[in-house]
């Protein structure tokens, strides 16, 4: 990793601007995670205030640019500290024209609250083309890259990593830690924030007192209210595509009064 940047090097790297921490702290954490970086590729610039990071950019002209964090960074002659609602919707703006201007790439990283919202203004959101949200429980080493908004594609696609020594790593085949043939494990833990894994949890509890396993090529999918009645749910036909992913031959779904879907998951 290198904080200079000559001129013919920088139009083919990506300047990744840390704001709350040195390029010395960066490079120190990569040297400990063992990864092989080549300088050629990363600059890294260590600075909060955006006029000084635009024009960093202009210099560089790199082919991506990533600002770590948008709340950490501020605009001369705007009004309130870094951070605050005038300040960050000010600079996603400054930022959002400097990438049209240069026709580059711009990841800004945002910070979460604790109600799982981007911190800052709403604003924000609408500003920027696509939202990613990476998330993952406090004792798991997984986590979950989602598509929250994108205006040029589909975001129903999900992103699973795992934390390794060597840092964030993907998972080739995420069936294999998701996918269970009979039963119901929560072991560390667990959270189900999808209202379609009613049927699937209802099953495996009825499989365990009745002693008889359900098979194991077939998924439940459905949404069980209080009075036990089976209520159907949304997205039928993606599911079944991402069920026909996973190696499910069938899949048993709740669907709405007259909507039929025909044949198995292939």
């Amino acid at each position: 990793m290198s904080s200079k940047a000559p001129q013919d090097a920088a139009q083919r790297a990506v300047l990744y601007v840390s704001g709350e921490e040195s390029a010395e702290q960066v490079a120190s954490r990569g040297q400990r995670m063992g990864l092989a970086i080549n300088h050629q590729e990363l600059f890294v610039y260590s600075a909060t205030c955006l006029d000084d990071i635009m024009k960093e950019m202009e210099d560089m002209h790199p082919q991506a640019v990533i600002i770590d964090s948008i709340q950490t960074v501020y605009l001369e002659g705007v009004s309130g500290s870094a951070g605050g609602v005038t300040q960050v919707q000010a600079c996603a703006t400054a930022l959002l024209q400097m990438a049209k201007k240069l026709s580059t790439p711009i990841f800004m990283v945002g910070h979460m609250n604790k109600a799982g919202d981007i911190a800052g203004p709403r604003v924000l959101e609408h500003v920027v083309d696509v939202v990613l949200l990476l998330e993952g429980e406090r004792y798991q080493s997984l986590r979950l890259l989602r598509g929250m908004k994108n205006r040029h594609g589909a975001t129903d696609e999900v992103g699973v990593f795992q934390m390794q020594e060597e840092g964030l790593m993907p998972v080739a085949d995420p069936s294999v830690l998701f996918v269970s043939d009979r039963s119901l494990a929560a072991v560390g833990g667990m959270k189900v924030m999808e209202p379609a894994a009613d049927l699937a949890i209802a099953m495996a509890i009825v499989s365990s007192l009745k002693d008889r396993p359900t098979p194991t090529d077939c998924a439940f999918v459905g949404e069980i209210g209080l009075g036990g009645e089976l209520r159907n749910v949304p997205y039928v036909e993606r599911r079944i595509m991402e069920a026909a992913k996973l190696g499910y031959a069938s899949i048993i779904v709740a669907l709405p009064r007259g909507q039929h879907v025909l044949g198995q998951a292939e």
